[in-house]
């Protein structure tokens, strides 16, 4: 080592120099590898941050395609339960008018007071109804009850058949999305 102060000119000073600059060389030099060191683990990091992003973008578009998909075969489900129920609706309305037209023999329901003036005697209570005795004007109303409470039906049970569906296809929607989830570390 004193071989090497002695090649160093200016004595005390040109030493203090000296050994500086060797001192900022060296931290020069770590400093310079550490940044290399920093610059690949920089570039690493950012590779794997694209690469995840890449991955949830991935996710993100099985997803919607997953979601389309399911939209696409609820909707076809619809269009033919819709089918379906329209042809339910449409032999609801041929029956009410074939009722309504086999009640358009029966007699008309007379007038108030014509019905008490011709029997002064008043009738025994029935003890059960066929219907065969119902004027006109009640039959076509009963009929268009029965039609009314048919169609309530109808779309009652439309909307819980429409209901069931979408809720199975949520379902099934739901488990083709947990088994796209990453498994947790």
């Amino acid at each position: 080592m004193n071989i090497l102060l002695a090649l160093i000119p200016g004595g005390l000073i040109g030493r203090l120099i000296a050994f500086g600059l060797a001192a900022a060389a060296v931290v020069g030099a770590y400093l310079i590898w550490e940044n290399k060191i920093d610059a690949r683990g920089y570039n690493r990091a950012v590779g794997e941050q694209t690469a995840r992003n890449l991955e949830i973008a991935r996710n993100g578009l099985r997803a919607i395609e997953k979601t389309i998909t399911a939209q696409q075969e609820l909707n076809d489900a619809n269009e033919t339960k819709d089918r379906a129920h329209a042809d339910v609706l449409a032999t609801i309305v041929g029956e009410r008018d074939r009722l309504l037209a086999s009640l358009r023999n029966r007699p008309a329901r007379p007038p108030e007071g014509a019905a008490h003036a011709a029997d002064p005697a008043a009738p025994e209570p029935a003890t059960s109804c066929t219907g065969a005795a119902l004027y006109r004007e009640d039959g076509e109303f009963l009929a268009g009850e029965a039609a009314r409470a048919d169609f309530i039906l109808a779309e009652l049970e439309a909307c819980q058949s429409k209901y069931n569906d979408a809720d199975a296809a949520l379902k099934r929607f739901m488990a083709s999305m947990k088994a796209m989830e990453p498994a947790p570390p």
